[in-house]
């Protein structure tokens, strides 16, 4: 009787040894997968600090890019203002009947001195025309008395 009994406790004697090992291998298998899991999570808590400050940069550029822009719309705005008033300032002096005169008579006087000027090199020409003549007359003059 204690023969099937003992060999029925060798069987599950067995079957506890075969499971121990199955949980020693699972066992193994969890510490490896931790050891790996552990070294992967260093690595990215490492490579976390680097994005997170990469992040950080980021978020300060673009905070200043958005300064730098409000800025520029500012400027924008205050051109187009400005531009605006130039256009009105314009419009304003093309419709002035007393600038329109002014600006003819400019127009005028420019077109005069322009003609002084054509007149008085004409003058030149015919003072330096005279001379030449003139100078021209005393030489014959001379020759004519030494002859």
């Amino acid at each position: 009787e204690l023969r099937p009994e003992a060999g029925a406790w060798r069987a599950e004697l067995e079957e506890f040894r075969a499971r121990a090992h199955d949980a020693d291998e699972e066992l193994r298998s969890s510490e490896e997968s931790l050891r790996r899991n552990t070294a992967a999570l260093g690595a990215c808590g490492c490579e976390r600090e680097g994005v997170e400050e990469e992040l950080r940069q980021l978020a300060e550029r673009r905070e200043r890019a958005d300064e730098e822009f409000a800025s520029v719309r500012g400027m924008a705005s205050s051109m187009r203002q400005e531009l605006q008033e130039l256009r009105e300032a314009v419009r304003a002096c093309r419709a002035d009947p007393e600038a329109e005169e002014l600006q003819q008579e400019r127009d005028r006087l420019a077109e005069e001195v322009r003609a002084e000027s054509r007149r008085h090199a004409e003058l030149r020409e015919e003072v330096e025309a005279e001379r030449k003549s003139w100078s021209f007359l005393c030489l014959r003059r001379t020759q004519k008395r030494d002859s």
